[in-house]
């Protein structure tokens, strides 16, 4: 005779099975590895196109009669252009799949880097050196563009493909970002001895275009799909997201004002080219290194908001330090300060922008770790776009007020606008835990109302995890 069980004393051990399997994190198969390295390296050397223009277009641009407002304009077209693309691609991706986003960017970031090498053949003379500045613009708006598009596309595409493993790929794409912009200046450079103005833009475009075909195999079986935009629900900006954005704006400022005038402060220390190299190197360093480490601890803390606090308090004090602040007391010979300065507002306006990236995912999506394309082409969109706009009012105000109040106040008046934005984040915070107008009033009309109210808003300030 044979026993019967009951189907619920038995448990399905293949229904366990699956359960264990689907609990456990997919690995990344050689070939998305592969995937990933490849979208990594374009990522470097699209990152490493605009500090190109820093190495070899100065000289060949007063070789031309240009002057340094021109100049100055010129390079002010990357950023520009860089707050464009994210906005462009949110709205691409409801037309054509990502992928074919990614080929387009990429080749075409390779045509213009390669044409933008040849412009050195136009003869030096008359008015074809306008048209050498015309062209000049031209062809870096558009590179701008693709490099930008590059930059937006693959965060888009790491996030819906990898999402279990996204807090490690965006510390890689954040470190890659920043050594591509640290090493490109030192290897053009070298080019530039080497062949003249057009060898490094050649070099570049080059290996972008290698990339492509490369991209395009490895691409070719992505599940990415351009999305329908019935299909989307509309995503409404916050206060709170705001703030974050206005925050990660401020906190770029700094960055890009280092950027620019830092040489201006270490000639006072007689600094040749190849130190000042060395201390630009350390900020950019810094900034990549630090990408690897802040992606895994700010994915793995809870109250991300307290910690950006913190985070922001101690880059406002390397800005004092950086100097150092007058209001200080501290005699400007110290160069051990400034490269701890250096060394720690590197680290930790990696560590806001990261927490700031974050913030905005969870804004977005909630608590889970999968997002749909439209709501990873929005978060990369508004950080994207936060941090180029930041880079953009940075060049342009860096001449003006170093003019009017000098490196050492500057970076002080900069350092209290980010500790000013920081206060008004801790308010946010606090404002959720501390009593209201409407319970004073309670209090005042209803006294053992009020109390409850007031009682109540304490306990919550104290049972805040």
């Amino acid at each position: 005779m044979e026993i019967m069980r009951n189907s619920e004393e038995v448990p399905d051990n293949n229904d366990s099975a699956t359960n264990e399997i689907s609990d456990t994190p997919k690995k990344i198969a050689s070939q998305q590895k592969l995937l990933i390295t490849a979208l990594l390296l374009s990522r470097y050397l699209s990152a490493s196109v605009f500090p190109l223009l820093e190495v070899s277009y100065p000289v060949e641009a007063k070789l031309r009669g240009i002057n340094n407002t021109l100049m100055s304009l010129l390079f002010g077209v990357y950023p520009f252009m860089n707050v464009l693309a994210p906005q462009m691609v949110k709205r691409m991706v409801y037309h054509f799949e990502l992928k074919r986003i990614i080929y387009v960017a990429i080749g075409f970031s390779a045509i213009n880097t390669i044409f933008f090498g040849f412009l050195e053949y136009i003869p030096k003379q008359g008015s074809y050196n306008m048209v050498f500045l015309i062209l000049s613009f031209i062809v870096r708006a558009f590179e701008s563009l693709s490099c930008g598009t590059i930059n937006t596309a693959v965060m888009i595409f790491y996030t819906t493909e990898f999402p279990d493993d996204f807090s490690c790929l965006f510390g890689l794409f954040m470190a890659v970002t920043g050594l591509g912009y640290s090493t490109s200046p030192l290897f053009g450079g070298i080019l530039y001895d080497l062949g003249g103005f057009n060898l490094p833009y050649l070099i570049y475009g080059a290996l972008l275009a290698i990339c492509l075909p490369c991209d395009i195999y490895l691409l070719r079986r992505s599940s990415n799909k351009k999305e329908e935009r019935s299909s989307v629900s509309r995503f409404t900006y916050s206060w709170e997201i705001f703030n974050n954005v206005l925050l990660l704006v401020v906190l770029t400022l700094p960055y890009a004002f280092q950027e620019v005038f830092l040489w201006y402060h270490l000639k006072d220390f007689s600094f040749s080219q190849t130190e000042i190299g060395v201390m630009y190197l350390l900020l950019s360093i810094s900034y990549s290194l630090a990408s690897l480490l802040n992606a895994r601890i700010v994915y793995k803390i809870s109250d991300s908001k307290s910690l950006l606090i913190v985070s922001n308090i101690i880059l406002v004090s390397a800005l004092l330090l950086c100097g150092p602040s007058p209001f200080l007391g501290i005699e400007h010979k110290y160069i051990w300060l400034d490269v701890v300065a250096i060394l720690l507002f590197g680290y930790f306006y990696n560590l806001s922008s990261v927490i700031i990236y974050r913030l905005i995912c969870k804004y977005v999506c909630g608590d889970k770790t999968e997002q749909t394309l439209h709501e990873s082409s929005t978060i990369s969109s508004t950080f994207n776009t936060s941090v180029y706009f930041g880079q953009l009012t940075g060049f342009i105000v860096a001449g003006p007020i170093l003019d009017i109040f000098g490196y050492r106040w500057s970076l002080t008046h900069i350092a209290f606008l980010v500790l000013l934005t920081t206060l008004i984040l801790t308010y946010q915070i606090l404002s959720k835990y501390l009593p209201k107008i409407e319970d004073f009033r309670k209090l005042w009309s209803n006294k053992d109302e009020g109390k409850h109210l007031l009682n109540s808003n304490t306990h919550q300030l104290h049972d805040r995890p």
